[in-house]
């Protein structure tokens, strides 16, 4: 009789640990293939050398003022920018913004610059002004 109940008690054991060895199992496959998903999508989201975008590129390491920044972006782009992607720039790069660092912010401190015009007939848009030397710095005025 013992020998049956100990019988008893091992198979009920072993069904037990099957049972949980075959979660275990199902979890580690899900969490595997969780992972294998992540690896990828990491490799996905590194930046590959040489791939910068023109337009994208910060300004030289040596530019410190907002105007500055500005001159380098549009130099760079070669044509005109948007406001709104003029900002983004200037704080993906840790170009400080005065006020509130709105679009207003910076149009405020691009317009005292002659190296800087809104673009004609377009709303928002601002590009290197026609004759003024870029690497002159920035100048009061217009």
């Amino acid at each position: 009789m013992y020998l049956d109940q100990e019988l008893d008690r091992c198979r009920k054991l072993v069904s037990s640990l099957r049972e949980q060895f075959e979660e275990l199992r199902a979890s580690l496959s899900l969490e595997e293939e969780r992972l294998g998903l992540l690896e990828r999508l990491s490799k996905l989201d590194e930046p590959k050398s040489g791939d910068v975008a023109p337009e994208v590129a910060a300004p030289d390491p040596g530019v410190r003022s907002l105007e500055n920044a500005v001159v380098a972006y549009l130099n760079h782009a070669g044509k005109a920018l948007h406001i709104s992607t003029i900002r983004q720039k200037l704080l993906r790069d840790g170009v400080p913004i005065p006020g509130k660092g709105v679009d207003a912010n910076v149009i405020t401190r691009i317009r005292r610059d002659a190296r800087i015009t809104r673009a004609p007939g377009q709303r928002g848009f601002y590009l290197l002004t026609r004759g003024v030397d870029p690497l002159d710095g920035p100048t009061d005025g217009k």
